[in-house]
């Protein structure tokens, strides 16, 4: 996969070790408490190329939210309607398909919110 990129106000996505599927490591973005500002978003978008099977592990606890797009296509709405620290992680598989594509998350954190990703994988399909 190529290079990862970020975009916020004040926010980002951040390493971490605490909260992760494989033990290792994982990207997180929590915010503050703000009582009276708007929820800021977070973006991470990376450049894929297909054809393959991208998938990815993911959490969000409190009110957030992410949505995941593949080079602007139909958003995938992920929500666990959940505390972050009680629901098991959640997998998603997307086909790829042929071609350079950028892979977006946009994350929705209100106020002491905790989004994580985790285990980002290509499976090139070649035929």
């Amino acid at each position: 996969m190529g290079h990862w990129q970020e975009h916020y106000s004040d926010l980002g996505w951040l390493y971490q070790t605490n909260i992760t599927h494989d033990g290792m490591g994982a990207t997180q973005v929590m915010t503050l408490p703000r009582p009276s500002l708007p929820a800021p978003l977070a973006l991470l978008y990376a450049m894929v190329q297909g054809p393959g099977d991208f998938s990815f592990w993911w959490k969000c606890g409190g009110e957030g939210y992410m949505n995941f797009s593949v080079s602007g296509g139909e958003s995938l709405f992920l929500k666990t309607f959940e505390d972050v620290a009680l629901l098991g992680w959640q997998q998603t598989h997307v086909s790829i398909p042929p071609g350079y594509h950028t892979v977006t998350w946009d994350c929705y954190c209100p106020s002491g919110t905790v989004c994580v990703l985790d285990e980002f994988r290509l499976v090139c399909t070649y035929s």
